[in-house]
C-alpha cells in the first residue's frame, strides 16, 4: 500500500513540471519574437481549418 501512495502523485508532479515548462517556453517565443509569433500562429490555424473544412465537404465513396 505504501508504493501506490509514493507512485500515484508522479504523473501529477511530471504534468505540472510539462505545463510550467510550456508556460517558460511560450513567454520565451513572445519576448523573442513578439507578435509575428502570434500571427503566425493564427495563420497555421487558419490554414489547418480550411484543410480539414475541405477534407470533410468531399463526398466519400
Amino acid at each position: 500500500m505504501p508504493i501506490q501512495r509514493i507512485l500515484t502523485p508522479a504523473p501529477v508532479v511530471i504534468m505540472l513540471f510539462l505545463a510550467t515548462a510550456m508556460i517558460g517556453i511560450a513567454k520565451a517565443m513572445v519576448d523573442l519574437r513578439g507578435r509575428e509569433f502570434f500571427h503566425g500562429l493564427v495563420r497555421g490555424f487558419k490554414r489547418a481549418r480550411n484543410h480539414w473544412q475541405v477534407m470533410s465537404d468531399e463526398p466519400t465513396n
